[in-house]
């Protein structure tokens, strides 16, 4: 027991330790410069700060820390500003600060700038501040907007402590968190402290030597302070510039970033908490929050304020050459001659100080350097350019003109009045210092506009007196002074006395009460640096007084680098560039940079990887390291990784330090000559790819350097990866970083195919060691990628004449594109002014498509493309041939043909000496003459079923059915099957031919040959007539030649004449082959003519053809296992699974939810669209509608089976998905056209029962705002549930209460019922139905209901309280007893809008069963009983029943219907009812209000009745797996042209929970018929009866929905007068791609609207495939989006919507109906193409009249977009006008505009004030208040 003790008090000592050890990586350092106490304790030091002493056994937790509860600020009170909030902070008082001259009072803003973007300022509410003169562009969206971010702030309970938390909307991560405390704000010192997502990476902060690139978070602190500091100084050194930058990617690989607009002395601390400490010591904090939620993004978000990166010029490419100390001229003219003579490529040549006389800017040595003008002249003749250095610094001599001029015109540094120690020096205020010249210097002020003018003069005269430089080189400008505050500078000659440097005096801002880890990181012993230590004094003065250097040093190198561009641009007159050592926040839209004086090491050579990374982070993309370092001695190893390494930086040269050895490439071995000439002329091919890149970071912020954690954010491995690079996202380089290694570790991300650029062999997947022998380095591309090459040369003036090349590299789908961008390479404006050029090339489908969208750059007429590598087209069987077509014109293309093309063992594909003109459009198709397919018949896969009914033994299949017998071991083989050589039936030889010029018709006959029989009463001969009708139809039908069989009594138009638009019998694409195989059997057989690919063959099924007179089953082979539609039935997946498992589906209309499993639903529809292996479409059609059952297995293979009727098979050619639906809706009619009313919102549920219900749920949607264009009412509002009555007690004034809705523009629409109730002798429906004799009867000879009803009328049951009756809508009496009823019930009772028919399959309950399950109880039981007989119990059942037998749930099946003339059993026609009943109510709407369009809603469908209604998808439920049923469902009643189809919104059964419903609520938006219904007993679920939140998440959607009903109406239009789909899968509009195939999450609306909704619980990002055939761009905020893209976010309240390049959609602004939205103006988004241009049109009629189109009562507008050079035209052009729109367009949405416009030209008038809102970072333009007519034609050019 005692041990027991003694291990419990151990182990909760252990616990209390761990609890505070957690509780210590909370705590906030309050001395986080100890040890540095200069002879006092950390103890004291701490109580001296007023903060606490504790010890702590977490090692680097502090033990002087900020108290952490009462400490800092509290609310007192906040206003709302207008985007965002103001709020007013008191200091607490129970602490003390830690510094004086506390600021009490605080103001802070929360300020939302746009979507992306958050500013956060906090700053003194009495007392103006110092804050940032920083050139950052206006951001804010002038626009409602909602924000990704959200900031909650409140006084914490528990002390008053005021805290603020910025949140992702999308994923309620907290970001940023001041929980932890410890805010002070101090004159001198501020402090703020944040939580950091747990689990997350940090990056960024600089300039500092970090050694990784995510950063230690384990109580690590960093100085940042401009600084002249190189790397051998040590470890965590403060360097050259300040970059408060960070970015961090959360745990789930979203990214967010931050900068700090501070410009004073700071430091920045983590903690394991996770936590970040940011303190100054001046200023305000003003922080802007960037969301991403990519890593690329924030960059893009984050230069969208402080400027895109320079554009550079094409030389600065290309490689470069320097040093310090050339010993003279004749040294460097060597050194470059033994590179050239080396074959080393050479762009640049540099001039460090030594060139100067006494190292004096604007001079030239007269002794060693005199020639150096003649040189580089002559450097320049050769295509080289030059680059001299520029220090700051300028010698105080009033005979050196450069300083003179200064002096003259004020522009140096001073210090402040009468303070100046060195006044005699300048006799002026002028503070001095010393650095690389031998006398004293003065520092310009570049925050001074005098000092602009005289800096750009001084380069000018410079450039023209002494040497003709290109670009310049900025050093020193942190600003660098040598020794301050010593007894001399180093450097400073010791003959010269007396001793000099420059002093400042002790004050509060060179010795701030806090100095910061960027100055006390270099205190030495008893010597505590200062914070002017190698710089000027803190109190100097700039502009004119206006600054201290306190607050403004770390600006120097920016604003130094703002002039120096402009100096540069200048003197050149070209784009010229500028690199500078010292940077700061927005230096990248000015300069480039250098990595600074690196260490000749290895472990800078790490480093300079690190460095790019993150200088690409700071906005500044032109970057790199000295080549082989800097400082102390190289060796060959080392240079040449280093040359390996740097052939990939942006910024690529080789320099090196005075006083070692040359370093240059080709002082080196041959090895490493041959290796550094290998590794440049990579650099040199792929220069194209490069350029591009930066034009893309110039124009959109776009990173070029990559960290693999940037372009892999969901790829946890990824994120400390700091030893590979990408340069953009497709170039994996993957160095040697460590000493005498010959390998390398590396990880290639498994998102991506990655390939060997040398031979184009693929990488293994995750970590892999790759040889790397000294001479090499491992480069790979991204699938997915086309990279522009270039042959290269010796430099880059002759490189660009070469032919360009592209290499291309598959992903897993064998996509590809890219990109490039080209001009003349330094002009300053060529962006600008559009003198560019650019294409975009595209790999998809072994086609490559180049698109030229701008071309003019004038040389780019004599470039060619001659090479071309495809990575990854993979192992052929086969010849391999190509064809190209050149584009002069679209109609008349220039075709090329090439042959006997070879694969290599990698399986690269490569081409050469193409020759093909790089400013003409170009398609290549590669093509593989196939080896034919081989099957093995005797396959036990191949099996045909000989026992499809249950009960199979071996006695039964061998004596019963005269099949084989052979168990298998595979699961779902046949064990009983037909005998593969069994003749079932054989061909006769004459054959009758019917010959015409609209069709040519076949008739064969087929004998039965055999005794097999599965069910008897075999038909003993057949016809089997082949008919091929215009050019894209075929019709097979096979039929009983001797007795006349029952045929479907649908209205096709196969009998009618070829019209123009179904083409001409020559053209058909369709080969019919009815022929005998090697066994004298049976095969029918269709071919693709032009392809020779077999679309449909029985051939290896020959055995399988059982035709008798009740069961049909026929086996075959398609072409291609991308097969979609049949049904109605409940798909899984969209594309149907080719399976050994696949299930067997009935088709039998039936009263089944869709719940799953494979059951029969409510409608027919036998038929299926296939697309073929390239991608070739056609369709087939079995027209037959008795009870069938269908399965699509393994090896192709089609199963089909049905009851009766015939095989009547038609098929269509296509091509092309769209064209298949065309054609078929030729034969089966054309969709209705819905009324406008009918796209809106409409409401419904089962249940409401009371009037007050419905009148809650209507009301609380409109209060909500919720736009609602139709309210349902199902059977609980009649009688007694009958048909064309209400409930005159719970719904008492009903019809006037529907009369109030319609008056407010709100529809409605009841339910109907086929069944009429009996027992109700005043019930006159009922009563005129009898008088007309209307129903559906029993046979004269069964009728075991005769007694009961005393005529065959057959008597059922289904929600009516009594017993009813079907009427038969065959009959034309039926139709017109049916149209009065509906007449009537309009005219007398209800005012409805449209109809919605249910119950029609027909469904009766109880069939067979003692009761109904809704009987009354107190009655006796009853059911409808059918008698046993041939119809209800056919030899098989279909697996359609689920019960006993095939009448279950509806009528017996020997009921008897007729047309008047011909007499129907429901066995044959069951499956028409549905249909039978849209067509009389159809006709009865008509009828019962005149021109009119009816609307038409029905469950039970067959062929055709898409003409007459719509469909929703039955009675689903409330689970998540039913968003997807309903995507599969529009997907498939698309191809069954029934377009207007949807699902119950948010499920019928079962209660839905917020979060579905609301996702629901998405999708649905994008459903044709858009409803929420459900179920009785359920809980509401109309948008409004949620919480507010979800209820504004939805209507959002409805208010986005009808934003979009004009260009949803216009694709009604269009399909209904020319067939078509509405919504498509993305296979149907890219049939070629091969990652469609199978994508049923995401969908088309028309070929132009990507719909990407969440149907999965709990995600906040949705998984989303892009396709690569054209451009996308993002709906909301029109940023092109790349298709490598997999997941996009997707919070709660929002559904990712994408715009297809070359579209142009018409929207309209919402409103609270679709009334009142039809008045509102119009408005247009234009998404241009590869080319720049965009098409679209919108259809407009009065909304509701049936005779608009056939009377041309409507208006057609095309919008037809261009651009070229700098305009953008767009027009407008009215096609026909027989409607007028008293509309205006007022707002045009222009996406992929990279200028902002500066001027607007509408019908030739140029306008004045045009009201624009233009996105530089989404490339974005937003032109309002257009106010122009839409019934005029107008032209609109934008000028840029």
């Amino acid at each position: 027991m005692k041990k027991y003790l003694i291990l419990c008090l151990c182990l909760l000592v252990l616990a209390v330790s761990e609890i505070k050890s957690d509780l210590d990586v909370q705590r906030v350092d309050c001395f986080p410069e100890a040890p540095y106490t200069f002879g006092q304790s950390v103890d004291d030091k701490c109580r001296q700060r007023n903060c606490i002493y504790q010890s702590s056994t977490r090692p680097g937790a502090p033990w002087c820390y900020f108290p952490q509860t009462n400490y800092g600020y509290t609310m007192t009170s906040s206003t709302k500003l207008e985007k965002g909030d103001r709020i007013y902070l008191t200091r607490l008082t129970k602490h003390l600060p830690p510094f004086p001259n506390s600021i009490n009072d605080l103001v802070m803003d929360i300020e939302y700038i746009n979507t992306k973007t958050l500013r956060v300022k906090i700053y003194d509410r009495y007392n103006q501040r110092y804050e940032v003169p920083l050139d950052l562009n206006d951001i804010h969206d002038p626009n409602n907007f909602s924000s990704d971010f959200q900031v909650t702030f409140e006084n914490r309970a528990s002390d008053s402590v005021f805290v603020f938390k910025i949140i992702r909307k999308s994923t309620d991560l907290v970001l940023f968190d001041t929980s932890i405390g410890a805010m002070v704000f101090n004159d001198q010192f501020l402090q703020i402290a944040t939580n950091l997502p747990s689990g997350s990476n940090v990056y960024g902060f600089g300039e500092n030597n970090h050694p990784h690139l995510s950063h230690d978070l384990n109580f690590k602190t960093w100085g940042m302070f401009a600084r002249d500091e190189p790397n051998v100084a040590g470890e965590e050194l403060s360097q050259y510039g300040v970059q408060p930058v960070y970015n961090v990617l959360e745990p789930d690989g979203n990214a967010h970033g931050a900068v700090l607009v501070n410009s004073n002395a700071m430091e920045y601390s983590f903690t394991p908490n996770p936590a970040l400490i940011l303190r100054s010591i001046g200023g305000i904090f003003d922080f802007y929050f960037f969301s991403g939620p990519t890593p690329e993004s924030v960059a893009q978000q984050y230069t969208s304020l402080v400027g895109h990166p320079i554009m550079i010029p094409y030389f600065s490419l290309g490689f470069q050459l320097s040093r310090w100390e050339y010993k003279d001229l004749n040294d460097m003219k060597k050194i470059v001659q033994r590179n050239l003579d080396a074959g080393i490529p050479l762009d640049i040549q540099y001039a460090d100080i030594e060139h100067f006389q006494n190292n004096m800017d604007f001079t030239i040595s007269p002794d060693k350097f005199k020639d150096i003008p003649q040189f580089f002249q002559e450097l320049k003749s050769k295509g080289m350019h030059v680059v001299p250095i520029v220090d700051p610094a300028l010698v105080i001599d009033k005979s050196y003109k450069p300083y003179a001029d200064g002096f003259r015109d004020d522009v140096y540094i001073k210090w402040p009045k009468n303070l100046s120690p060195d006044f005699s020096d300048t006799n002026s205020d002028i503070m001095i210092g010393y650095c690389w010249p031998n006398e004293k210097v003065a520092y310009p002020d570049f925050m001074n506009n005098r000092t602009e003018k005289w800096w750009i003069d001084a380069f000018y005269e410079y450039r023209k007196v002494n040497f003709s430089f290109d670009a310049l080189w900025i050093d020193m400008n942190e600003p660098s002074v040598f020794d301050t505050n010593e007894l001399k500078p180093w450097n400073w000659p010791d003959d010269k006395l007396p001793y000099w440097t420059l002093k400042c005096p002790y004050s509060k801002y060179d010795d701030p009460p806090y100095r910061t880890k960027a100055v006390y990181r270099y205190d030495q012993y008893q010597k505590p640096a200062r914070l002017s230590q190698k710089t000027l004094c803190m109190v100097g003065l700039q502009d004119d007084g206006k600054y201290r250097h306190y607050d403004v040093h770390s600006l120097y190198g920016l604003k130094q680098s703002k002039i120096t561009q402009k100096a540069t641009r200048h003197a050149t007159g070209k784009r010229s560039f500028v690199l500078s050592r010292s940077t700061f926040v927005g230096s990248g839209r000015y300069a480039g940079h250098w990595l600074g004086d690196n260490d000749s090491s290895f472990k800078d050579l790490h480093r300079s990887i690190i460095g790019m990374i993150e200088f690409g982070m700071f906005g500044i993309t032109y970057t790199g390291a000295d080549i082989c370092g800097f400082t102390s001695e190289s060796n060959e190893e080392l240079c040449t990784r280093w040359q390996q390494v740097g052939a990939f930086y942006p910024y690529s040269r080789n320099h090196n330090v005075w006083k070692t050895k040359d370093q240059d490439p080709a002082v080196w071995s041959q090895e490493s000559i041959k290796s550094t000439i290998a590794a440049l002329n990579i650099r040199y091919t792929i220069l194209p790819y490069f350029y591009t890149l930066f034009y893309k970071s110039h124009t959109n912020g776009n990173l070029v350097i990559r960290g693999l954690f940037q372009e892999f954010p969901q790829d946890k491995l990824c994120r400390t990866i700091d030893t590979q690079f990408l340069v953009g996202p497709a170039w994996l380089v993957s160095p040697v970083v460590e000493a005498n290694k010959r390998k390398v570790d590396v990880y290639f991300p498994p998102d991506s195919k990655w390939y060997s650029y040398y031979d184009g062999s693929l990488a293994p997947q995750g970590f892999a060691t790759l040889n790397a022998p000294i001479n090499f380095i491992n480069l790979h591309v991204r699938g997915g990628s086309i990279l522009p090459t270039q042959k290269p040369a010796n430099n880059t003036s002759f490189s660009r004449k070469n032919p360009f090349g592209l290499i291309i590299a598959l992903d897993e789908y064998d996509n590809a594109q890219g990109d490039l961008f080209y001009d003349d390479g330094d002009s300053i404006d060529s962006i600008e002014k559009s003198k560019y050029y650019f294409s975009r090339f595209i790999y998809n489908n072994n086609q490559l498509k180049m698109i030229v969208s701008q071309n003019n750059y004038a040389e780019m007429e004599n470039l060619k493309l001659d090479t071309i590598r495809i990575l990854g087209f993979g192992k052929i069987s086969g010849k391999m041939e190509a064809e190209i077509k050149i584009f002069n014109s679209r109609q008349n293309p220039i075709v090329l043909n090439l042959t006997d093309l070879n694969v290599n063992q990698n399986g690269e594909l490569s081409l050469s000496n193409l020759g093909l003109k790089m400013t003409q459009d170009f398609e290549i198709n590669f093509k593989t003459v196939l080896i034919p397919e081989v099957i093995d018949i005797f396959d036990e896969s191949l099996r045909v079923d000989c026992f499809p009914d249950s009960g199979a033994t071996q006695s039964k299949c061998e004596s019963g059915r005269k099949c084989k017998w052979t168990p298998s071991q595979t699961p779902n083989i046949p064990w009983c099957y037909i005998d593969k050589t069994r003749t079932s039936y054989t061909l006769q030889q004459s054959v009758n031919t019917v010959t015409g010029t609209e069709r040519l018709r076949k008739e064969y006959m087929a004998i039965k040959y055999d005794t097999l029989s599965l069910f008897g009463e075999d038909i003993n001969r057949l016809k089997i007539t082949t008919e091929l009708k215009g050019s894209n139809m075929l019709r097979i039908k096979i039929d009983d030649n001797d007795r006349p069989r029952f045929e479907v009594p649908v209205k096709t138009t196969w009998s009618d004449p070829v019209t123009q638009e179904e083409g001409i019998l020559s053209n058909n694409d369709l080969n019919p082959r009815i022929e005998s195989d090697g066994f004298g059997r049976l095969v029918i057989e269709v071919y693709r003519k032009s392809t020779g690919v077999r679309l449909f063959s029985t051939r290896e099924y020959a055995e399988s053809l059982v035709y008798s007179d009740q069961y049909i089953h026929l086996y075959a082979r398609l072409a291609t296992e991308n097969v979609y539609g049949f049904g109605e039935s409940t798909h899984e997946t969209f594309r149907h699974r080719f399976t050994s498992n696949a299930l067997t589906f009935p088709i039998w209309a039936r009263d089944e939810p869709p719940l799953g499993g494979n059951k029969a639903l409510y409608g027919t529809q036998p038929f299926y669209m296939c697309i073929e292996q390239d991608g070739s479409a056609h369709a087939l059609l079995i027209l037959n509608s008795n009870a069938q059952e269908y399965r699509f297995s393994s090896k192709k293979t089609f199963m089909y089976r049905t009851l009766g009727g015939i095989l009547d098979i038609y098929m269509f050619s296509g091509p092309t998905p769209e064209s298949v639906i065309q054609q078929y809706s030729r034969l089966i009619g054309r969709p209705m056209m819905p009324p406008y009313y009918a796209l809106g919102f409409q409401l419904s549920r089962y249940g409401y029962n009371t009037l007050d219900n419905m009148k809650g749920a209507i009301s609380r949607t409109v209060n909500a705002g919720i736009p609602l264009d139709i309210q349902h009412g199902d059977i609980d509002h009649f009688e007694r549930k009958k048909d064309f009555t209400y409930d005159k007690v719970n719904f008492a004034g009903f019809p006037e209460y529907i009369n109030e809705l319609k008056s407010k523009g709100i529809r409605f629409i009841p339910i109907v019922d086929p069944a009429l109730v009996t027992n109700e002798p005043n019930y006159m429906p009922y009563v005129r139905g009898m008088q007309q004799d209307v129903w559906i009867k029993w046979p004269q000879d069964i009728n075991p209901q005769a007694g009961e009803t005393v005529n065959r009328n057959m008597l059922g049951y289904v929600w009516p309280e009594g017993k009813v009756l079907f009427p038969d809508f065959f009959h034309n009496k039926t139709i017109q007893w049916w149209a009065d009823e509906i007449k009537n019930y309009y005219q007398s009772t209800l005012k409805f809008d449209g109809l919605w028919i249910d119950m029609n399959e027909p469904a009766n309950f109880g069939t067979n069963l003692n009761k109904p399950f809704n009987w009354p109880d107190n009655l006796p039981p009853w059911s409808l009983k059918c008698p046993n007989n041939r119809y209800d119990d056919p030899p098989y059942r279909t697996n359609a029943a689920f019960g006993a037998r095939l009448s279950d749930k509806t009528l017996c099946l020997c009921a008897e219907q007729t047309d008047g003339l011909v007499l129907y059993r429901q066995y044959d026609v069951h499956n028409l009812y549905g249909y039978t009943q849209t067509l009389a109510t159809y006709e009865a709407l008509l009828q019962a209000r005149p021109n009119k369009r009816p609307l038409v809603i029905t469950r039970s469908t067959f062929p055709g009745s898409g003409q007459r209604s719509g469909h929703w998808l039955g009675d689903n439920a409330s689970g998540w797996k039913h968003l997807k049923y309903n995507i599969i469902g529009l997907l498939e009643f698309n191809l069954f042209l029934i377009p207007y189809v949807g699902a119950d919104i948010c499920g019928f059964f079962d209660d839905a929970t917020d979060e579905l419903c609301e996702r629901w609520m998405q999708l649905g938006a994008f459903n044709p018929f858009y409803r929420n219904h459900n179920g009785l007993y359920g809980t509401n679920q109309d948008p409004a009866a949620f919480n507010p939140t979800v209820t504004a998440s939805m209507k959002k959607t409805v208010l986005l929905r009808y934003t979009l009903i004009p260009y949803l109406y216009t694709l009604f239009y269009r399909v209904h007068t020319q067939g078509g789909t509405v919504v498509r899968s993305l296979v149907h509009e890219f049939p070629t791609d091969r990652r469609a195939y199978d994508i049923d999450e995401q969908f088309l609306w028309g070929s132009n609207l990507l719909i990407s909704p969440v149907i999965t619980q709990g995600r906040t990002t949705v998984n989303v495939y892009i396709p690569p055939e054209a451009r996308w761009f993002d709906y909301y905020n029109g940023k092109e989006i790349d298709f490598k893209t997999t997941v996009l976010p997707a919070p709660r309240d929002f559904i990712p919507l994408h715009v297809r390049g070359g579209a142009i959609l018409p929207i309209q602004e919402p409103g609270i109906n679709t009334d009142a939205s039809r008045k509102n103006p119009f408005g247009i988004i234009i998404a241009p193409d590869e080319a720049d241009q965009a098409r679209g049109e919108l259809y407009w009629d009065d909304g509701e009249s049936n005779d608009s189109i056939s009377s041309q009562k409507f208006t057609l507008i095309e919008f037809v977009y261009s651009h070229a050079n700098v305009e953008s035209i767009i027009e407008m052009n009215i096609k026909t006008a027989g409607y007028t729109i008293n509309n205006k367009l007022n707002k045009i949405r222009l996406f992929d505009v990279k200028l902002r416009p500066t001027g607007f030209l509408i019908d030739s008038i140029q306008q004045q004030g045009v009201v624009f809102a233009y996105d530089s970072l989404d490339l974005s333009l937003e032109i309002q208040n257009l106010n122009l007519s839409m019934d005029n034609n107008h032209k609109i050019i934008i000028q840029y």
